[in-house]
């Protein structure tokens, strides 16, 4: 297998024989990563810079190799529903590409079938998904962390409204028992009953005011 570039046009020959060309600015220019496959072992018959890239590889050891090769172990999810599909006469699978480092490059592959002079080629471009699925972890993540702040402004509203209504009852409270204590006729035992109910009402109000804290603290954030 050799390829010729005269005129911007790569000619491909494949035992002596021309079986397609394509406009080389468009394959060695092309950002996403592009593979030609034999049709029958889906060996790479030539790639662009861009795959190398991806991958992490010489053009020369991606030559010859089997496309299975470079792609990593593909992870079986019942949960997660089936992204391939079909685009009228592309395929077009969701899979990840593994890297000479061990990595793995999340891709989308656009597969399609060339037939050139009775001779079957499969053309694979491979777009990279990297900056997608990280901005999808990030949206992701900041809903989660909307939802997480809605739940607790919902928590600071209830927990001030609480605090509202116990601090009047805890007025009332208050209130009745220090016109108890003035009263000139109480046994000790009776005036100790009040102090406690005071000293009680006093910490509920330590309490209240920490619950108002807490909804005053949640509006700011």
């Amino acid at each position: 297998f050799f390829f010729q570039a005269e005129d911007g046009i790569r000619d491909y020959k494949v035992t002596g024989v021309q079986t397609c060309a394509l406009p080389i600015y468009l394959f060695e220019d092309s950002a996403d990563g592009m593979a030609l496959l034999e049709i029958d072992t889906l060996v790479v018959l030539d790639c662009n810079p861009a795959l190398c890239r991806l991958t992490e590889r010489t053009r020369y050891s991606l030559l010859g190799q089997p496309i299975s090769e470079l792609l990593a172990p593909r992870k079986t999810d019942a949960g997660e529903p089936a992204r391939d599909r079909r685009e009228g006469e592309l395929l077009v699978l969701q899979d990840h590409l593994r890297t000479a480092g061990g990595h793995s490059v999340p891709v989308e592959i656009r597969v399609s079938q060339l037939r050139v002079d009775g001779r079957e080629f499969r053309l694979c471009i491979f777009h990279d998904l990297s900056h997608r699925r990280r901005a999808e972890e990030e949206q992701e993540r900041l809903r989660s962390q909307l939802a997480q702040s809605r739940k607790m402004e919902s928590i600071g509203r209830l927990a001030g409204g609480v605090a509202h209504d116990f601090n009047n009852l805890l007025t009332v409270i208050c209130g009745y028992s220090e016109m108890l204590q003035s009263e000139p006729n109480l046994e000790p035992y009776q005036q100790e009953q009040i102090r406690e109910i005071l000293d009680a009402s006093n910490r509920a109000k330590a309490l209240t005011q920490q619950l108002l804290m807490f909804k005053i603290g949640r509006a700011h954030v």
